[in-house]
């Protein structure tokens, strides 16, 4: 009597995650505070949502702004020579070097 021993052989297909992992760019947030401006001002959110949404522009904002990659627009100037007013948080990207 002859018994055949089978033994198996598994080979796992491994890919190499050498790869670099995709991030974030300034501008890709940049991007992120004018595609919420553009929702809000079409009525894309929810009341209920604009807390969430209003709380996530504010953290991308400032983040920007430590990060000197928004150009604030300059002063309106009044006939006395003061600012007239506090500058809009219009985003404007900043031109930046790539990272």
């Amino acid at each position: 009597m002859t018994t055949d021993t089978t033994t198996e052989t598994t080979t796992e297909t491994t890919t190499e995650t050498t790869t670099e992992a995709p991030g974030l760019t300034i501008q890709d947030l940049t991007m992120v505070l004018q595609i919420v401006q553009v929702a809000a001002s079409r009525g894309a959110f929810k009341a209920e949502e604009l807390s969430a949404v209003g709380g996530l522009y504010d953290r991308v904002f400032k983040f920007l702004d430590a990060a000197g990659a928004l150009k604030k627009p300059e002063a309106a100037q009044s006939d006395t020579g003061t600012a007239a007013a506090e500058p809009t948080p219009e985003v404007t990207p900043a031109a930046t070097a790539a990272a």
